[in-house]
């Protein structure tokens, strides 16, 4: 007898457990299919961050993943799992899958962090490396197994692994290192990134006079939201993306969280009752629908011109607008009445003079037409102030 399963019967209502596994990748295979034909997303809300690519490569994984769950259902025909060819592709196209999926989601939070935290442009050499290193990385760690680590005594690297086709027990090593450790970098390292951010741009985070980072404990009365001034200037709806796009890795967390416990429970030598390992895929299984449902809304949330500050241009102010602020300015904007519009309109009429002895300076902003929450870039703005001075 061989030192590795060559069938692996079902049993019980390991069968139904299976069917239920199978159509979660189906249903995610079939979300994916759907936003491919019929709700493609519009490149233009994407425009200057590279979220596009990145987004298209995460699908590409939570596809592969679905098809490897959807191949279960030979097994259920079957009655049961048998080593060969076809457990071969399904063992592979489910670790290439899931790896994807844990490397392409840290991808857009490092991605994000860069944006929205450093304030960086997004670099289209940079976003065409990205993609080669990591498919590449993907592919490497895929083919590793079948060609250098397995070995003849210890049987095929990619076959029976419970009740489907993956990496075989044979490997527990293989099985933690290759592909459950970057499931949980991954989750770890998007939770931490985003937290950052999120505080940064509630005004929580934020640098000192000896540019220092700290944490801000209070805040001004009245300010509901403080922006950065001392570099690139956000407005809100900046800071209502960084809310939404939180939820890729809390959405990650979530799906891959129970399957990945389970396993850790069972490599512990614990028992684990079959109900409880097949829900635990079922729910990781759904990541695919659960992406495409984020993408969908992703352009609801995303204003039709970027607004990220890769298009906004620097504004430096003099230091002691803020200085005692310690870099941080309220953004406050309100709608005017029928009066206040009526008073601005006139303020070409008047004469140098009559300006002059004006108390308040009133300065007229004509902003492009845009989408509610849309991001305005200043190069855009039609005023009759200067650009750079401190109203």
């Amino acid at each position: 007898m061989p030192p590795f399963q060559t069938i692996r019967v079902y049993e019980g209502g390991e069968k139904v457990g299976v069917t239920f596994i199978a159509l979660a990748g189906l249903t995610s295979l079939l979300s994916i299919i759907y936003l491919i034909i019929f709700k493609r997303p519009n490149p233009t809300t994407f425009k200057n961050t590279n979220m596009l690519g990145y987004l298209i490569s995460l699908l590409i994984a939570n596809l592969l993943q679905s098809v490897g769950s959807v191949m279960n259902l030979e097994w259920v025909a079957k009655g049961g799992v048998q080593i060969g060819d076809a457990c071969s592709a399904q063992g592979g196209l489910k670790h290439a899958g899931n790896l994807g999926a844990s490397i392409w989601t840290v991808v857009i939070a490092i991605h994000l962090f860069g944006l929205l935290f450093l304030r960086i442009r997004a670099d289209t050499a940079l976003f065409l490396a990205l993609i080669c290193l990591a498919w590449t990385l993907i592919v490497v760690l895929v083919w590793i197994g079948p060609i250098a680590i397995e070995k003849t005594d210890s049987g095929p690297y990619y076959g029976i692994s419970g009740v489907w086709c993956w990496i075989t027990t044979n490997y527990p090593k293989e099985q933690i290192f290759l592909e459950y450790f970057f499931a949980f970098l991954s989750a770890s390292i998007c939770f931490v990134l985003y937290v950052v951010v999120l505080l940064r741009l509630r005004g929580i985070l934020v640098k000192n006079g000896d540019n220092k980072w700290r944490i801000r404990v209070t805040r001004p009365r009245g300010v509901d939201t403080l922006v950065d001034t001392g570099r690139n200037r956000i407005d809100s709806a900046t800071l209502n993306i960084s809310k939404r796009m939180v939820w890729y890795p809390v959405a990650y967390t979530i799906l891959v969280l129970p399957i990945m416990l389970i396993r850790l429970s069972d490599f512990d030598g614990q028992k684990v009752p079959f109900w409880a390992m097949a829900l635990g895929s079922v729910i990781f299984n759904l990541m695919g629908f659960v992406n495409v449902m984020l993408i969908i809304h992703l352009e609801r949330w995303f204003p039709a011109v970027s607004a990220l500050p890769t298009t906004s241009t620097r504004q430096e102010l003099p230091p002691t607008s803020f200085s005692n602020s310690e870099g941080l300015a309220p953004l406050t904007l309100r709608h005017l009445d029928d009066q206040e519009k009526g008073d601005i309109n006139n303020i070409g009429k008047k004469d140098s003079r009559t300006r002059k002895k004006d108390s308040t300076l009133w300065v007229r902003v004509e902003l492009p037409v845009r989408p509610q929450n849309s991001y305005i870039p200043p190069e855009e703005w039609q005023s009759t102030g200067k650009f750079g001075m401190l109203y």
